[in-house]
């Protein structure tokens, strides 16, 4: 820095940088994460129903280009998420190639909180097989902070 500070120049006039979310101002190099690194996208090609019931939200997409094929799953489970390929970012690690089931801890039917995951994963278990699958078992109830514990419950079973 002392040899530029005397040349009176920085390292953006000596450093072209031209790259998607980086820029160098002055002597700053400056990043925009969600341009670096973009969250993943779904692409779907139609929406061929959507059924509203006391159950929740269930939506049906239609494609042109088939049904995906799908491996088959790693341990028996009649209630779960299953994720296949792809990168899928799972708390602040990101999966490359993923293959994750989650299922409920108890054999009983998946009752996901989108919005405290971290919670309910935390109350469970992960374990990952000999081909990498991980498989995260996950209780219905659990704690959040220091809050009543939460339930994730349908109005059904």
């Amino acid at each position: 820095m002392g040899l530029l500070k005397a040349t009176g120049l920085d390292l953006a006039t000596i450093t072209p940088l031209d790259r998607t979310g980086v820029k160098l101002e002055g002597n700053q190099l400056l990043m925009d994460p969600e341009r670096l690194f973009p969250a993943p996208r779904l692409q779907l090609d139609h929406l061929k129903s959507a059924t509203l019931s006391r159950a929740g939200l269930t939506l049906v997409f239609d494609s042109k280009h088939g049904r995906p094929k799908f491996s088959s799953l790693p341990v028996k489970s009649h209630s779960y998420i299953w994720l296949q390929s792809g990168d899928a970012r799972f708390f602040s690690t990101v999966l490359v190639n993923t293959r994750l089931l989650m299922k409920n801890i108890d054999g009983k039917r998946l009752h996901f909180n989108l919005y405290h995951y971290r919670a309910q994963t935390a109350a469970g278990r992960i374990n990952e097989l000999e081909d990498g699958s991980l498989i995260v078992s996950v209780p219905n109830r659990f704690d959040i902070d220091d809050q009543a514990p939460s339930i994730t419950q349908n109005s059904r079973p």
